[in-house]
């Protein structure tokens, strides 16, 4: 991390568009007005949110990050590993929506909340896929919804995991309403294992 005189050095060590942008004391001064909240009630906010100080702004952040997103039709949603070299924190947890509703079907409903009633398409891997889920995407959000599903599923009828006397490249479909699921035989891929190849983005590819 480097301090503010280095970026505000003018022996070319420094970073022009700092200077060009105001003198340091002007901005050391800017730093020192400048304030998020209300500093009689952080004590009490910080009880509740510990980032109180810049919540509110942070939170408008995020806001103008969704609308400035334009996703396509085919959403994707996947874990993903990010590389940290820090420590990580494993005590008491502040209450709030990912303590209280860190199920799959929770995690799902959130993220596609901004693109509710959108009529768009996503593709999930076997962490978040359930018969739940894909119901509720299609009844109360209006969105499609296609994934890979674990065997031990209790949603899976027992007539497509018989797969040990089926014919190889073959796929076995299950209809119910406006929900459709395959079982397949490797070798070939039925048209609901392209679409979700095609439109996984970091999920798994099967196939």
């Amino acid at each position: 991390r480097q301090n503010l005189e280095d970026l505000w050095a003018s022996d070319r060590t420094g970073v022009d568009i700092f200077r060009a942008t105001m003198a340091l004391k002007r901005f050391q001064f800017l730093l020192t007005c400048l304030r998020f909240d209300d500093r009689a009630s952080r004590r009490d906010s910080r009880s509740l949110d510990k980032l109180a100080p810049i919540s509110v702004v942070f939170d408008r952040f995020v806001d103008h990050c969704l609308q400035s997103y334009a996703p396509s039709e085919y959403v994707t949603i996947d874990e993903k590993l990010e590389e940290f070299c820090g420590q990580v924190y494993v005590g008491e947890q502040p209450w709030g929506p990912f303590r209280l509703c860190s199920k799959p079907e929770d995690i799902v409903l959130r993220l596609v909340e901004p693109i509710r009633n959108s009529r768009r398409n996503v593709t999930v891997d076997d962490w978040f896929t359930s018969y739940p889920v894909v119901v509720k995407l299609f009844n109360e959000y209006e969105l499609t919804s296609i994934g890979t599903i674990k065997k031990n599923k209790w949603e899976i009828p027992p007539q497509l995991l018989a797969v040990r006397n089926r014919e190889v490249i073959s796929s076995q479909f299950a209809f119910q309403e406006d929900v459709t699921m395959v079982s397949y035989s490797p070798k070939k891929n039925p048209d609901i294992i392209t679409f979700y190849n095609r439109t996984k983005g970091g999920c798994g590819r099967y196939g």
